[in-house]
């Protein structure tokens, strides 16, 4: 009695019959066809940034480091604390490629009908964080301008900075942000 309650399974078993088992068979290696790949590529999406997050805080618990003042761990922290936003937003990046359907075609205003589907087309991107790397599927047609409708989806300009860290909007707003800028003497 003693050992079936650390193992249960000896209370059940007698009631399985090659049905039963044949139907936990099905069952689990359907589980595992659908749940492995997905925890896989979740996992391989955003494993940079787990390595990186890692670094951060084994830096951050090292005696080398429990001798550092706090300005050079703040310059860490960002140095180091920026990378790992690179490497997390990359990872979303990389996950919105992976997810975005292959259409039959899409409809292009100028263009009309694009139905050439490439899809390992890829654009640098300038965050805020730093460049990435912008995956994503690319509709065309001969003589035709390419459409991505990954791009349109993540809003993204047709240059390499995103709508957060252009340089020339960033300088072309300056005014209103020190118009916005609440001054205080201390």
């Amino acid at each position: 009695m003693y050992l079936k309650s650390f193992l249960p399974f000896l209370v059940w078993m007698k009631l399985l019959d090659r049905e039963t088992i044949k139907a936990d068979v099905i069952a689990g290696i359907t589980g595992a066809v659908i749940a492995l790949p997905q925890g896989i590529a979740f996992f391989s999406f955003f494993s940079e940034a787990n390595i990186q997050l890692d670094f951060i805080i084994n830096h951050l618990s090292s005696s080398e480091c429990n001798d550092s003042e706090h300005g050079e761990v703040e310059q860490f922290i960002n140095q180091q604390g920026n990378e790992l936003l690179r490497r997390l937003l990359q990872g979303f990046l990389e996950q919105k490629a992976a997810n975005e359907m292959t259409l039959n075609s899409v409809a292009s205003h100028q263009e009309g009908a694009l139905n050439h589907v490439r899809h390992s087309t890829s654009r640098q991107l300038n965050s805020l964080f730093g460049e990435v790397t912008v995956n994503r599927k690319g509709y065309s047609h001969r003589n035709k301008k390419s459409q991505f409708p990954l791009d349109a989806g993540l809003n993204l300009a047709k240059d390499k900075y995103s709508a957060s860290w252009d340089p020339h909007s960033f300088f072309d707003n300056i005014p209103q942000i020190v118009k916005k800028k609440k001054w205080v003497s201390q």
